[in-house]
């Protein structure tokens, strides 16, 4: 098959996305299938697949950068004629929303936000600090993205949760989506123990969604009776400012330390106390996995495809969005509790097994084979 992949973030595994869609890529080209990626310059030659190299000039920089983006591919798709290719396959499904409507072409929906934000601002105003902006985004994200799905052969959800949300918000019917979930590499080792009496690791790019601010507030409770604790908070988010006021306001700067982004390379080789991700919101949560596979207890929101991961009190816990006093209490059971730990860990990776790379890509490489043959 030929097949190309058109994806905004891919060789920088800096993000789910860019993690799902690298591996992906890399993936195919172990299979022998002749694959080609289309990507922003910035992304260009990361894993040795042939690239088709899309411009966005003033654009690259916006906001709404998926938008532009969804544009240029659809733009270039036009030149090249996707009619070379057996299939193309967006990473991010929204970024078909200007594919020409010729040749065989599946998305992956890769979380579920904006179908299910409400209707009603307040749930915005309580949650998030940029909530004027973020609120009208999430309702035009609501109308657009059921017009790139519309223009799909095919649909990826990356977790139960989020194929049962396309069926019931979008309409999707049920025999166009295909569950295939993320896959972890292994492989990884822990070199880099983070300080921290207990070390907290968090790891995220929207620090509102992820649910970093009531980590910090859960983190100052926890710091009356444990005051060793230091949270440590990986990923870019323009609002990080917002976060280290709040730290500074809860009386916990100096044990929040913002390292920034970094390469998933290392990210991949912290070791910590716990793993610590409560999102209001959360597709899946590849970084559940990438925890789970090191040995590191996780505690997640009870939302999405989170509860597919994680089993309360089995592997790992799971505490309502935004309940404070519960985080608290489940993080100081981890800090205390040795065997609750090494019974969790036990039992995470046993999890991590049932979530490979190669699992990944052969049913994708499968669904492909469904598309193309017009099963």
């Amino acid at each position: 098959m030929r097949i190309l992949v058109a994806a905004q973030q891919i060789g920088h595994r800096w993000s789910g996305l860019g993690t799902y869609a690298t591996n992906l890529v890399e993936g195919l080209i172990e299979r022998g299938i002749d694959a080609t990626v289309m990507c922003p310059a910035s992304a260009a030659d990361c894993v040795g697949a042939r690239t088709v190299v899309v411009e966005l000039g003033r654009w690259a920089r916006s906001v709404n950068y998926w938008m532009p983006l969804a544009y240029a591919f659809g733009r270039m798709l036009r030149e090249i004629g996707a009619g070379q290719f057996d299939l193309v396959h967006f990473a991010d499904a929204r970024e078909a929303l200007f594919a020409p409507r010729f040749g065989k072409c599946v998305g992956t929906m890769n979380d579920y936000y904006a179908a299910t934000s409400p209707a009603n601002p307040v749930y915005f105003a309580q949650n998030y600090s940029d909530w004027p902006l973020r609120y009208p985004y999430y309702q035009f994200m609501k109308a657009v993205e059921p017009m790139a799905l519309a223009r799909l052969d095919g649909v990826v959800a990356n977790s139960r949760y989020v194929e049962r949300v396309l069926i019931e918000r979008y309409g999707v019917p049920a025999d166009k989506l295909a569950v295939i979930n993320y896959g972890i590499a292994s492989g990884a080792s822990k070199i880099e123990e983070l300080d921290g009496d207990p070390s907290v690791l968090f790891v995220g790019a929207n620090y509102q969604r992820k649910g970093l601010p009531h980590l910090l507030r859960a983190a100052a409770l926890l710091r009356r009776t444990r005051p060793g604790i230091i949270v440590h908070v990986f990923g870019a988010d323009p609002k990080e400012r917002v976060a280290r006021q709040l730290s500074e306001s809860l009386g916990i700067a100096s044990s929040t330390v913002f390292h920034g982004q970094a390469p998933n390379a290392r990210v991949r080789r912290l070791e910590a106390d716990m793993f610590v991700m409560p999102s209001l919101v959360e597709g899946f949560g590849i970084v559940f996995l990438e925890a789970m596979a090191k040995g590191i207890p996780v505690i997640g929101g009870a939302v999405g495809g989170t509860l597919e991961l994680i089993r309360d009190d089995v592997n790992g816990f799971v505490v309502a969005p935004g309940d404070v006093h519960e985080l608290a209490r489940r993080m100081e059971q981890l800090a205390a509790d040795g065997a609750t730990r090494k019974r969790l860990v036990k039992a995470g990776l046993a999890t991590v097994a049932g979530y490979s790379v190669d699992l990944m890509v052969d049913r994708t490489v499968a669904y492909y084979e469904k598309i193309v043959a017009g099963r």
